[in-house]
């Protein structure tokens, strides 16, 4: 009976031990990647502030970031990073790093209540990438306040007094010297000045170029962010509305429009929901004009070249339920429109014809593994133009009328392209 008894619970000690297999591994992961820098710990810190390391930010993919999962990444989207980074002085000029990446992202499940967002263990290529970072620009900088070989060999030429160039047979041969201790300190304090001043100025001229980097670098403007935890985002602009799921504090979604108390939101994709105005921040406050508000009042020179506007693109899988590009890659482009879009000079039919013919014969060059190109309208109506590849180079090389080319496209819902060509 004992014998039996102990068969029995094998089982249980079995699935103790791998739980706490599993519990060792997962501390494992949290353990922080270090490396050493040949720098002090304020230069470290600044050219850690200069890379934005403490910012963190988003994760276009998960895939190569995370280690393996038990449910595939497919179900996981909005992926977030933020590094948690301990500076220690290991001596003068050496510090010590130690950083860990913390991965989020929401996980969707076909049960709602399991649905939110999720920490997954990072593979440690986001750290390995921050220290290859930090590297570099410490090596740039030291590179930069090392004085050049011609420099040096240029002062090592220079006599130290004027007695050193004095004629031998002249009566101020036997002039003062100067105690070789005293020459060598006084050589250190200009070398020292002088690479001060090279440092100085070459932070200088870094600032400078930040700043224009800054100044340039193309940042979403339309985008809301939530001012606290558990923040519903709605189906629909009603209260008691279906709830799709609670936001977490500062987490962001693009500006779809505002209506009343209430803000639509892009999601993902071609998902969209609502939220109380009250419960988010819009984007610049002072600055930020509503779609309706920008459209009353546009610019002189945007009423008519800018009816529609290409805002950004990316590559994946077919969002619609067309069978020629069902479950296919194919190039999602997002097209921004006015509030009103019907006006006679910028159809979207035709914008969306004109899109077609412009960026086929790139991306025919880039990607031969997409299947088709999408054209997403992001308005609160939405409309969706597709077209597969085939269709498009048959079209582009004469082969197909403008007619015969859009019986062979995909446009959902038909009525949002009524009255146009």
């Amino acid at each position: 009976m004992k014998t039996a008894s102990l068969i029995s619970r094998r089982p249980n000690f079995l699935k103790l031990a791998g739980a706490l297999l599993l519990a060792t591994f997962s501390v494992a992961q949290t353990v922080p990647a270090e490396h050493s820098f040949h720098a002090s710990k304020a230069e470290v810190e600044k050219v850690l502030r200069d890379l934005h390391a403490y910012s963190g930010g988003k994760l276009p993919i998960l895939d190569g970031f995370v280690e393996p999962q038990e449910n595939s990444l497919d179900h996981y989207e909005r992926g977030y990073y933020q590094y948690s980074i301990q500076l220690t002085s290991a001596a003068a000029n050496e510090t010590l790093v130690r950083a860990s990446a913390r991965i989020t992202a929401w996980y969707s499940d076909k049960d709602n209540p399991r649905s939110g967002y999720r920490v997954l263990p990072s593979n440690g290529r986001l750290e390995a990438d921050l220290f290859d970072r930090l590297q570099q620009e410490l090596s740039a900088g030291n590179a930069a306040s090392k004085p050049t070989a011609a420099n040096s060999a240029q002062q090592s030429s220079l006599p130290e007094t004027p007695s050193a160039t004095a004629n031998p047979a002249s009566v101020f041969s036997s002039s003062r010297s100067v105690p070789p201790s005293g020459r060598v300190r006084a050589e250190a304090a200009n070398q020292s000045a002088g690479a001060d001043d090279r440092r100085i100025q070459q932070l200088a001229q870094e600032t400078r170029n930040l700043e224009e980097i800054i100044r340039n670098q193309s940042h979403p403007d339309n985008l809301v962010s939530v001012k606290s935890s558990q923040t519903p985002v709605l189906v629909k602009p009603l209260a008691g509305a279906q709830v799709l799921f609670l936001a977490d504090a500062e987490d962001e979604f693009q500006l779809v429009d505002t209506t009343g108390s209430w803000v639509h939101v892009q999601i993902s994709g071609i998902s969209r929901g609502w939220i109380e105005r009250d419960k988010i921040n819009l984007p610049g406050e002072s600055a930020q004009k509503t779609p309706s508000a920008a459209a009353s009042n546009p610019a002189p020179d945007q009423v008519k070249p800018e009816a529609f506007r290409p805002t950004r693109e990316e590559t994946g899988t077919f969002p619609g339920n067309w069978a020629e590009l069902r479950g296919k890659t194919v190039r999602i482009i997002w097209v921004d429109t006015p509030a009103n879009d019907s006006s006679p000079q910028e159809t979207r039919l035709s914008f969306a014809k004109a899109l077609f013919r412009k960026k086929f014969p790139e991306l025919s060059q880039a990607a031969s593994s997409l299947a088709g190109v999408v054209i997403v309208f992001d308005a609160e109506d939405g409309g969706m133009a597709a077209a597969t590849m085939a269709a498009l180079q048959q079209w582009n090389a004469g082969h197909l009328s403008d007619n015969a080319f859009w019986k062979q496209c995909w446009l959902d819902p038909p009525d949002a392209f009524k009255g146009d060509d």
